[in-house]
């Protein structure tokens, strides 16, 4: 009975299907005649249904839609798109970063455990992990075996569960008044805070510059759907949430590690890459004025934060769920700016030390003004400081680039002033009241208005590092000429398709890679495509960031790598 009537049913059901399927827009429409398995499954699925019910048009249209778009382009479409989210932006490794990154802005930058304790927001135990987490940082960057540790699932998944989760539980324990378990809570989130930073920072940076932009940018949509949880949740439910994010974040690492790839590229950031090159004077590898930078930054922010939490809570709750908006539409326009329009990292953040540096120095006006609020100039500075948190592990990456140490390191290194940095910054904020605050508000943002003045000038390390990619402009470049015909008998067309869509390349860069691929120097790209010289010197420093290379061998090894 069943092989007679399934069959009728389902050439009435393709009937309904290709006339339905003429009102479809044309995008919709499938590209090819195959079904999908889970098309005939649901055409099967239905058919049975039916027979039951002697109702097939409604359900037999839905099928029907379901199948155009199921086989169709926009199916086709977003699956082209999900296909390129993979190894450290695959979506197992944003939740690695994104649960992390949550519970830091849960349990040690806001008043969420206080609040649910009934309590007043207290600062000992921001400070004391604050301090833990940079001593420790520092420890790290001095042994390899200790930071190796780090990247141990095993090991992360136990400091996760002790420091992460417990620490946090500590916390709120103790803010019904017991200093010692407040103390404790803030040694255990210390430790956790800097060995949760280093293992998700390699795991944003260990694909390159262009990955580690879209892995941050990626993860903060979750972050701050954790962090409106954390706010609107029942006080203990609120509590249990925060205290379960490290197990969470842990859990995400196992899974993301089940793949023998990621695991190895993971690992490749305790490789140093490359003998150390000029004779710039570095502390662990890094150079100096970068991590001055970055400890400029990290005490703004320190200082801010702690104005905003402690010396202003009903604004400083305000300018909490403002701030999550400004972090989303910072970090889409960053990564729209530096995918599909060609910014430069560096470009980006001389615009946040700008935006930083105006707003605490609007801050320290507006207060001898005595107008009381601050709010614009504290969302100016947070748009500034968001810039610069999306940016910082691709300038790492960058910067990395023959320094004789390796990534891990550096990460440690950076880190460790980043940590400090906001120690000091509100350490300040706490000894500081009156005039003396309007004093240090203009005074660092003056100090981050010379570091951007400086920085511009390019008279600086850091700026001739990050422009140091030697793209061989006006000659003809020996090795990719006689790799022409090699290429082309391989279909190198094919090659830079794909390096298109793993690396987020645009028309035009793809346009211009595939020309430096055929043995094509500067000016002759530039002829052919009627654009400037400046402007093909742009698309070409732009392939090189986006894809991690600093040369044309480098460039030539990684289209067609010689193993293959």
């Amino acid at each position: 009975m069943k092989s007679t009537i399934l069959p009728v049913q389902i050439a009435k059901l393709t009937n309904y299907r290709k006339i339905f399927a003429g009102y479809l827009p044309a995008f919709c429409k499938p590209q090819n005649t195959r079904e999908s398995g889970t098309s005939r499954l649901a055409h099967v699925g239905v058919s049975a249904f039916s027979k039951r019910t002697g109702s097939t048009t409604l359900i037999a249209r839905i099928v029907h839609v379901w199948g155009g778009v199921r086989g169709g382009g926009v199916w086709f479409r977003m699956n082209e798109l999900l296909n390129r989210f993979t190894g450290n932006i695959s979506p197992v490794a944003l939740l690695v970063s994104s649960f992390f990154w949550s519970w830091f802005d849960v349990v040690p930058l806001s008043p969420v455990l206080f609040s649910a304790a009934g309590r007043t927001l207290n600062v000992l135990p921001l400070i004391v992990s604050l301090a833990v987490s940079a001593a420790l940082l520092a420890v790290f960057a001095a042994s390899r075996t200790i930071r190796m540790l780090v990247l141990n699932p095993k090991a992360f998944a136990l400091f996760s569960a002790i420091c992460g989760s417990v620490g946090s539980a500590l916390i709120w324990m103790g803010a019904q008044d017991s200093l010692a378990l407040l103390v404790a809570g803030g040694v255990l989130i210390g430790m956790y805070q800097s060995i949760g930073a280093v293992l998700v920072g390699s795991v944003a940076a260990c694909q390159g510059p262009t990955n580690a932009l879209i892995h941050i940018a990626a993860a903060l949509p979750l972050n701050i759907v954790a962090i409106l949880l954390v706010m609107f949740l029942q006080p203990f439910a609120s509590v249990v949430f925060a205290v379960m994010l490290p197990l969470f974040s842990s859990l995400s690492y196992a899974i993301y590690l089940v793949r023998g790839q990621n695991k190895k590229t993971l690992h490749s950031v305790a490789l140093v890459k490359g003998k150390r090159v000029g004779r710039t004077r570095r502390i662990f590898g890094c150079d100096p004025y970068f991590l001055l930078m970055v400890l400029v930054i990290s005490a703004s922010f320190g200082f801010v934060n702690y104005q905003s939490l402690f010396l202003g809570i009903a604004q400083g709750a305000f300018l909490e769920y403002a701030s999550i908006g400004l972090r989303a539409a910072v970090s889409l326009s960053v990564l729209v700016g530096y995918l599909l329009c060609s910014w430069r990292p560096y470009s980006i953040l001389r615009v946040a030390l700008l935006f930083m540096s105006l707003g605490l120095i609007a801050s320290g006006a507006i207060a001898v003004l005595g107008t009381a609020s601050t709010f614009v100039s504290n969302c100016l500075f947070l748009m500034g400081y968001a810039c610069f948190d999306l940016l910082i592990w691709a300038l790492i990456i960058m910067l990395g680039y023959q320094s004789g140490t390796s990534l891990l390191r550096l990460i440690c290194v950076v880190y460790a002033v980043d940590q400090f940095g906001i120690l000091a910054g509100t350490s300040l904020g706490m000894v500081t009241g009156g005039s003396a605050s309007i004093v240090s508000s203009i005074v660092l943002g003056s100090a981050l208005l010379l570091l951007m003045l400086g920085f511009s000038s390019g008279k600086n390390a850091v700026k001739e590092t990050l422009d140091k990619y030697e793209i061989d402009f006006a000659t003809a470049d020996q090795a990719l000429s006689e790799a022409s015909a090699f290429a082309s008998s391989r279909g190198h067309q094919g090659r830079i398709t794909e390096m298109t869509a793993q690396f987020f390349l645009t028309s035009r860069e793809a346009e211009v890679l595939s020309l430096l691929m055929e043995g094509r120097n500067g000016p002759q790209i530039s002829e052919q495509l009627h654009v400037s010289e400046n402007t093909v010197k742009s698309h070409i420093r732009h392939i090189y960031t986006k894809l991690n290379v600093h040369d044309r061998q480098e460039l030539l090894d990684l289209v067609f790598p010689p193993s293959a």
